[in-house]
């Protein structure tokens, strides 16, 4: 009876030791999980703020093409002149 009553209580104690050692690891576990997910949302929402931006350059070199566009079209004949005067055909062999 004696030997039972300490093998149960050596079972208690390592029983004990184990759940500590368990719940330690989950905490653990469940802290890196956590961290992990607001880094997650970190990143998300810096992906959503560079997607923003990124819309709004290419609205605004939509804007600038469209405003080269206009006056290459205006001062059409004013350029040829000008590229005639400065500059100098390479003649072809």
């Amino acid at each position: 009876m004696e030997i039972n009553t300490k093998n149960n209580e050596w079972l208690k104690y390592v029983n004990t030791v184990l759940l500590a050692i368990i719940m330690s690891l989950s905490v653990l576990a469940f802290n890196k999980i956590s961290a992990v997910h607001n880094s997650q949302e970190a990143q998300e929402l810096k992906l959503v703020e560079v997607a923003t931006k990124q819309v709004e350059v290419m609205k605004t070199l939509d804007g600038l093409e469209a405003r080269v566009l206009v006056l290459e079209i205006n001062y059409q004949e004013q350029i040829k002149t000008w590229v005639e005067a400065n500059f100098q055909r390479k003649t072809t062999k």
